[in-house]
C-alpha cells in the first residue's frame, strides 16, 4: 500500500465532491452512460449489490455504497437512505463473507492500482460476493486513447485550476496484465462492451468548458439540446479501438 498516495487521494476527492455531483447527474452521464452501463450489468431487483468506491451515486433498491471520502459520503446521504451509504476502504470491507450478488466498482480500479491495493481489495470483493456472483467493472479501456485524450484536457486546467492532485496523479493505463491480475484472484470474465467513443467523448470536453465558463445549469441545457446526437454517435463509434472505457463482467469462481 502506497500510504501517501492513499491519503492524498482522500483530500483531493472530499475537495472535489461539489465538482463530482454536477457531473454525475449531468445529462450524458445519466440518460447515455449511467444507463448503457447498467443495461449491461443487467442487475436484478432483488439482488444485493454493493457499489465500491460508488460516489454520489442514486442507489438501486438493494445497494450499499462504500466510499473513503468524508464529503462523498455526505453527499450519498443527501440523495440516499443513511444507513445505504458507508464509509471505508474497498481493500478492508466492513461486510461478512457472501453478502453481495453482484459488487460494482464503476472507475475504481485505476485509483487502487496506483494505492497499490489491487491485490488486497481482489481479494476482499472474492470474500464478500456470493458463490458465483459477479464483479461489474467499469474502467479505462486498454488502449491509447485515454492516455490521448488526457492530453486533449490539459488546455482545460487553464479555464478550470482542479483543486486536487489525482487528475494527474490516476492517468495510469488499466491494461490487460492488470484484468488478468483479477482473474488471478478467482474471477472469470463473462462479458465485455466497449463505450463513450473519442467523438463522444470530445462532446463530453466541449460541455465542460460550459460548465467551467458558465457554470452547471448552461452546461445541462447544452447537453439536453445535443442529446439526440450524442446518442447516434455513442451508437454508431463506440469501437474497441475508438474508445476511452470499457465495461467487464466478471464471474466469482
Amino acid at each position: 500500500m502506497k500510504q501517501d498516495i492513499y491519503n492524498q487521494e482522500i483530500k483531493d476527492w472530499d475537495a472535489n465532491a461539489k465538482f463530482y455531483v454536477n457531473e454525475n447527474f449531468m445529462p450524458y452521464q445519466e440518460k447515455i452512460v449511467r444507463k448503457k452501463m447498467y443495461k449491461f450489468y443487467n442487475i436484478d431487483k432483488s439482488q444485493a449489490v454493493l457499489e465500491a468506491g460508488g460516489g454520489i451515486v442514486k442507489l438501486l433498491k438493494n445497494s450499499v455504497l462504500i466510499d473513503f471520502s468524508t464529503k462523498m459520503i455526505e453527499g450519498c446521504k443527501s440523495i440516499n437512505q443513511a444507513e445505504k451509504c458507508v464509509q471505508g476502504s474497498v481493500h478492508d470491507l466492513p461486510f461478512e463473507n457472501n453478502s453481495f450478488d453482484v459488487v460494482v466498482a464503476n472507475g475504481l480500479f485505476h485509483h487502487i492500482k496506483v494505492q497499490g491495493l489491487l491485490d488486497k481489495t481482489c481479494d476482499e470483493f472474492f470474500r464478500v460476493l456470493k458463490p458465483s456472483g459477479k464483479l461489474c467493472i467499469f474502467d479505462r479501456a486498454p488502449n491509447l486513447v485515454p492516455k490521448l485524450m488526457f492530453y486533449v484536457r490539459q488546455p482545460l486546467k487553464l479555464i478550470h485550476k482542479p483543486k486536487s492532485t489525482c487528475s494527474t496523479t490516476n492517468e495510469v493505463q488499466f491494461l490487460e496484465s492488470d484484468i488478468e491480475k483479477i482473474i488471478s484472484h478467482g474471477f472469470k470474465i463473462e462479458k465485455r462492451m466497449y463505450l463513450i467513443n473519442i467523438f463522444f467523448q470530445s462532446m463530453i470536453i466541449l460541455t465542460n468548458i460550459f460548465q467551467y465558463l458558465f457554470g452547471a445549469k448552461a452546461a445541462i441545457i447544452v447537453q439536453r439540446i445535443s442529446m439526440p446526437l450524442a446518442m447516434v454517435v455513442e451508437k454508431i463509434f463506440s469501437f474497441k479501438f475508438l474508445c476511452v472505457e470499457q465495461c467487464i463482467i466478471m464471474k466469482k469462481q
